[in-house]
């Protein structure tokens, strides 16, 4: 939710995502600069870390697309129509919207019901040249 005072506009959802990207921002510098330094990297599980953080951050700014649109009147997917567009059309806000969803169900694709959600987000990497899979 956004306030208007002054002309000015005061959102303390942005405000509140931003505290926490400043947060992850330098924890996952730290993780960065050790595994830099690191023989095996892997081995001491940075990679896995940073990974989290970049999903929890991802995840943060998916809860906050959520809440704008919300206030805006408007579904989450609707807002998919507005920004910056991919030279296939997809919407930059889809694609992150896409990210934080692998992210966070990735691990109950294995489970009965996941393969129409794993096929729907394997088919929007794959418009823009990614994939999903891990070998």
């Amino acid at each position: 939710m956004y306030f208007i005072h002054d002309k000015e506009i005061y959102d303390p959802g942005l405000d509140l995502l931003t505290e926490t990207y400043e947060v992850l921002d330098k924890k996952l510098e730290e993780l960065c600069n050790k595994s830099v330094l690191s023989d095996d990297p892997d081995q001491f599980g940075y990679f896995d870390q940073i990974e989290y953080l970049l999903g929890f951050g991802l995840i943060g700014l998916q809860t906050y697309m959520t809440e704008t649109a919300s206030w805006a009147g408007l579904r989450k997917h609707e807002t998919f129509l507005f920004g910056p567009k991919t030279p296939s059309g997809l919407s930059k806000l889809q694609i992150l919207n896409a990210i934080a969803n692998f992210w966070k169900h990735r691990e109950e694709w294995a489970f009965e019901g996941g393969e129409k959600r794993k096929d729907a987000i394997d088919r929007l990497f794959e418009d823009v040249g990614y994939s999903t899979d891990f070998e």
